[in-house]
């Protein structure tokens, strides 16, 4: 199996029979279209489209593309099922003091400043101004990751929107959530 027979290998990682047409790797997940052609293949194809009577301006244009288009850094994947690829973690809460809690599939985190009630966000005990279960942030198998108010005193806030008690929200990467008046959260990827 080989070039002889129309399959190749890929340019990420040497895996044997990468079908024409093929989109991504097999083993690796790297779209071919992120990882530039071999040099050999790259100059040959460039000899291949002079032409004397052409402007050399396209050519050069080409070269920078083909120097651009490169593979910085290739994500680490697991698989939960298979076919299915998933991040290791499905999104993290940065608060406003630093501290960080990631929350993968099928997980949730209570938060506010009971312990006992949110074991988790151990670190929000001195905020008064929250309630004692305050909101929760869950994440469903598909990865959607949504807050719910707990019927707040001071109101749970996403965007700058307050929500209704008890109501849930959507969350997203770049999305602010805010607890009461003091307690500033980041969603991260």
């Amino acid at each position: 199996m080989g070039e002889q027979d129309g399959t190749r290998t890929c340019p990420g990682c040497g895996a044997a029979g990468v079908l024409p047409g093929q989109l991504v790797c097999r083993v690796c997940y790297v779209p071919f279209a992120l990882v530039p052609p071999p040099m050999e293949a790259a100059h040959a194809s460039m000899a291949a489209d002079r032409d004397p009577g052409r402007d050399p301006a396209p050519m050069a244009s080409d070269r920078a593309a083909e120097a651009d288009t490169r593979v910085i850094d290739r994500p680490s994947l697991t698989l939960d099922a298979p076919g299915k690829v998933a991040p290791p973690h499905a999104l993290a809460l940065r608060f406003s003091g630093g501290q960080t809690i990631a929350l993968t599939r099928d997980e949730q985190v209570r938060l506010g400043r009971e312990p006992r009630l949110c074991p988790r966000a151990g670190f929000l005990t001195g905020h008064s101004d929250l309630s004692r279960l305050h909101a929760t942030v869950a994440v469903d198998a598909e990865g959607t990751a949504t807050v719910t108010d707990e019927d707040s005193t001071n109101g749970t806030f996403v965007d700058g929107r307050r929500l209704a008690p008890r109501s849930t929200a959507v969350l997203r990467p770049g999305s602010t959530l805010r607890l009461a008046a003091d307690v500033t959260v980041l969603v991260l990827p």
